[in-house]
């Protein structure tokens, strides 16, 4: 094996070591001081504090929200009575499996709104220790750029055009099983394009928007 060939895999296994550092610590404290910090200490801080309890109670929109639920379990009731599935409700009995609902969905809005905070908190632990892992760890840092450097000098220009759009389409979008559609349908037109020639990349961006923005698509 060649000295360069040596190198290059010694600095490969480093840099993929210390990448999984990146991706494993970050993650790990996010999920202790989302779920065993932040979480109890924001249960016991509501039940102590009416402004904390105000600010993380249900909003206006998800009141809405609610209420449209409500009105299709009712709907869902009375349609199971017609249809005999489910026994006759008096007044009193209907109004009480309707406000248990809505209990229930108040403590479930509730919660995501105290998990939401959570997220604010966790994800800025997350972020300090990415940045305080690559400040203290430069020499790797470079040694993984030095790597991604190597690798990528090792595709085609075709190659490099794909992955960059694929990535880029992937971090905008594909929040929904309908873009996720979309997005699956628009990568195959890339593939195509970038088989074909590297001008055609320039051209298909728009192209492919639109073509798969159409009504057709959500079937």
């Amino acid at each position: 094996m060649l000295f360069e060939d040596r190198v290059f895999l010694y600095a490969s296994t480093k840099s993929a070591k210390f990448l999984a550092l990146l991706i494993v610590v970050p993650w790990v404290l996010d999920l202790l001081v989302h779920d065993y910090v932040m979480m109890p200490f924001l249960d016991r801080y509501v039940e102590k504090v009416p402004l904390a309890a105000e600010m993380l109670d249900v909003r206006r929109s998800q009141k809405i929200q609610m209420i449209k639920d409500l009105n299709i379990e009712k709907a869902r009731f009375r349609f199971e009575v017609e249809i005999g599935k489910s026994p006759p409700l008096s007044d009193e009995e209907f109004w009480s499996e309707l406000r248990e609902k809505a209990v229930e969905l108040r403590d479930e809005w509730r919660l995501e709104n105290r998990q939401a905070f959570a997220n604010i908190w966790s994800d800025m632990v997350y972020g300090v220790a990415l940045f305080l892992l690559m400040y203290f760890n430069q020499s790797k840092v470079a040694m993984i750029k030095f790597t991604g450097y190597k690798l990528l000098n090792n595709i085609s220009d075709s190659g490099k055009a794909f992955l960059i759009i694929l990535v880029s389409d992937i971090l905008l979008g594909c929040n929904i099983t309908g873009t996720i559609q979309r997005q699956v349908g628009i990568h195959w037109w890339k593939l195509f394009l970038t088989t074909m020639d590297w001008k055609p990349i320039k051209l298909q961006s728009p192209f492919s928007f639109v073509w798969f923005q159409l009504p057709w698509t959500y079937l």
